[in-house]
């Protein structure tokens, strides 16, 4: 007999702050791989973040495709709070579960990339924050919609996406796991000129956004604070998932 679909809350809130229980288990689609991993709560909207130096690269959070379905099982942080993380949780297991269906997913993904408060992402302009100001009572992941739905990959030893949110253009590097998805063809890419090709229309020049890959798919950023380095925080594309 086939498993019952996972369920997926109707109404969410953007930033809705996770749970302050522990332990249990959740049933999450996963927004971006180990390391660096990131998941939402399909039950809330909230988004679930691995702890700095996290040990459990577990292989359905590593190797994990994007949207996978998982279910995490969370025990009590040992480790002190960490205020450039206040989403950050411990998992004890995962196991995979069955997905929702694509529209309940398309469903969860337009709620939680919520419309761009225009104040800088994730609370400050510039690439980076200082770690003294972080007090832990703003979101440290959120999920963008990149305007137009254009967002171009480029560079060699360290890969950065080049999107706009409003008039606001960004350059930020990618993160471990985003630029494995990206490598190994989780989301398709073309090169610039060709997937502009690929959608049907051309571009005025205050929309090229340069040479490089361009996923031919419409697509979310998932944007992260990174580890402390030096007192900056960096902002890191930490997945690029499917729009649906």
């Amino acid at each position: 007999m086939a498993r019952a679909r996972t369920q997926v809350v109707r109404r969410v809130a953007p930033g809705t702050p996770r749970s302050d229980a522990t332990d249990g288990r959740v049933a999450c689609l996963l927004l971006a791989p180990a390391p660096q991993w990131v998941a939402v709560d399909t039950s809330t909207g909230a988004l679930l973040r691995s702890h700095i130096g996290a040990a459990e690269d577990a292989e359905l959070l590593a190797a994990g495709a994007p949207l996978s379905a998982v279910a995490l099982d969370l025990v009590p942080v040992a480790e002190a709070w960490d205020p450039s993380r206040p989403e950050a949780v411990r998992v004890a297991q995962v196991s995979q579960i069955p997905s929702p269906s694509r529209r309940s997913q398309h469903r969860l993904l337009t709620e939680i990339a919520g419309p761009y408060g225009g104040t800088g992402l994730l609370g400050g302009v510039g690439p980076s924050l200082p770690f003294v100001e972080l007090r832990g009572d703003r979101p440290s992941v959120t999920v963008l919609a990149p305007s137009g739905g254009r967002v171009r990959f480029g560079g060699d030893d360290q890969m950065a996406a080049h999107f706009r949110i409003g008039q606001q253009a960004h350059a930020l590097p990618l993160a471990e796991g985003a630029t494995r998805w990206l490598r190994a063809g989780e989301i398709p890419t073309a090169s610039s000129q060709l997937a502009a090709g690929h959608r049907g229309r051309r571009l005025r020049r205050s929309q090229m956004l340069g040479p490089g890959l361009e996923p031919t798919i419409p697509v979310l950023l998932v944007v992260g604070l990174g580890e402390p380095v030096a007192g900056q925080v960096r902002k890191l594309v930490l997945g690029v998932v499917p729009a649906i």
